[in-house]
């Protein structure tokens, strides 16, 4: 319980990094104009904001959620509308699989969320039957809405399509609207890493059992020091964790999950009608080992060739 705790809390960190890099880009490209600051620099300044909210315990507000939802809507509306015949165009032109490999971490890093679903449970246990439901439904809206944006995305900008997505769109969709991108992505990460923080926070003190104040403190300071080491690459950041970190929680998960079905006085009330058969937990562990070791393989090629 204290490994799969370290490891979970461990992912946490690359999490918020990539949260602290490209909080930074979004400051900067919102802001960047008008204040004399870096991207590094910005992301500093939110370092300190969510340190206090992790500290103090802070939750998210739920209205706020429903905000940034709207907020999100009418920013995609704004993408389909202006970018359609681009994005039109860029499906009938030929494909390319150059670096296919590369999203593999990426990927994983999107679709994973483990790390919530206890908060999850914890609110739904008088429903327990539809936690499932949830979990599905949200994974099919995030592979939706994520497969659309990064079509338009990439279809409006194309080969200029900047880290944090929005830097190229300017000149297609209008300052306003990328302004308004930039923003709800800042305070959606900021709502994010405040969740995140107050899970991890939660996984140190309960499941790994140190006091408050070393929770704390393992959960804010590792990130700061991992930017300020260099580590500063998003892509890389996002990759290494989703292909690593996630995978080896996966592993983690799959263990618990066979070793509480092997507890004869076990009462856990279990979320499916039917045990999750072996073979489907080996090819996932299989295709975890495989997805480490090729992208292992392929960040390390990119990194060396100075393509990362």
């Amino acid at each position: 319980e204290k490994v799969f705790g370290w490891i979970t809390v461990v992912g946490f960190w690359g999490t918020f990094l990539a949260y602290l890099l490209v909080w930074g880009e979004f400051a900067y490209l919102a802001f960047g104009s008008v204040l004399p600051f870096s991207a590094i620099q910005f992301s500093l300044f939110f370092f300190v904001i969510t340190a206090v909210i992790i500290i103090k315990g802070g939750r998210t507000i739920e209205w706020i959620d429903v905000v940034m939802l709207i907020g999100a809507a009418f920013l995609f509306g704004t993408l389909f509308v202006k970018g359609y015949a681009h994005v039109t165009e860029f499906i009938a032109s030929p494909a390319s699989f150059e670096g296919y490999i590369l999203p593999y971490g990426s990927l994983m890093f999107a679709f994973w969320g483990a790390g919530i679903i206890p908060e999850i449970v914890n609110q739904m246990r008088e429903s327990p039957k539809k936690i499932i439901q949830l979990l599905v439904a949200g994974k099919a809206l995030v592979a939706v809405l994520g497969f659309l944006f990064a079509l338009f995305i990439v279809g409006i900008t194309g080969a200029e399509t900047s880290r944090e997505a929005f830097a190229g769109l300017e000149s297609i969709v209008g300052r306003t609207s990328v302004l308004l991108g930039a923003i709800i992505g800042m305070i959606t990460i900021t709502l994010a890493y405040n969740n995140l923080g107050w899970v991890s926070r939660n996984i140190l003190m309960y499941d790994v059992k140190i006091k408050k104040i070393a929770a704390t403190a393992s959960v804010v300071v590792p990130p700061l020091l991992l930017m300020l080491a260099g580590l500063v690459n998003f892509v890389l950041v996002i990759s290494i964790i989703g292909a690593i970190f996630l995978a080896s929680q996966g592993f983690m998960i799959f263990q618990l999950y066979r070793r509480s079905h092997t507890i004869k006085e076990n009462t856990q009330p279990s979320l499916t009608k039917k045990p999750v058969p072996t073979w489907l937990l080996t090819t996932a562990s299989i295709v975890f080992s495989l997805g480490i070791l090729v992208e292992v393989s392929f960040v390390v090629y990119e990194f060396a060739t100075g393509r990362l």
